[in-house]
Parts: C-alpha cells; structure tokens; sequence
C-alpha cells in the first residue's frame, strides 16, 4: 500500500469494509470482525462516532489504534 492510498482512504470520514481490508492488508471477513471490534470498544467507551454496520467512522479508526490524524496528511508546505 502506497502514501496515496492510504491518503485517499482517510481523506473519507467513513471507512469501509473493503478499505479496512486494504490497509490491514487482510480478507474482508476478517476486515469486518476487526470493524466490529472497534466499534464495540467505542461503543463501551461512550465515543462511538458511527453505528452502521459495515462502516466504521474514521476517528473511531485513529482513536483505537492510538494514531494522530496528520499522519496521514500531506505536511503544509511554507515558502520563505
């Protein structure tokens, strides 16, 4: 999985099955299990964001995991 892909994944509020699977590099049942896992700890945490069944929003994603949202972001670049 390239930088692009996963920018054009997070640049989306809402991750997908197929997208979850893409960068867990992992089959879209065991996507799923993981989505619901997620959705599960957020649920018990009181922060759950989304509750459709198949997407997972994607602050959900970066809290579970403990990631920053500009890591994925293209850095600003300053002239000077």
């Amino acid at each position: 999985m390239t930088y692009a892909d996963r920018e054009r994944i997070f640049a989306k509020d809402i991750l997908y099955v197929a997208d979850v699977a893409q960068l867990m590099n992992m089959a879209e049942t065991h996507a799923s299990a993981l989505m619901c896992q997620i959705r599960r700890k957020a649920e018990t945490e009181g922060t759950l964001r989304w509750n459709v069944k198949g997407q997972l929003h994607v602050q959900d994603w970066l809290d579970y995991f403990h990631l920053t949202g500009d890591r994925y972001c293209k850095p600003m670049r300053v002239e000077g």
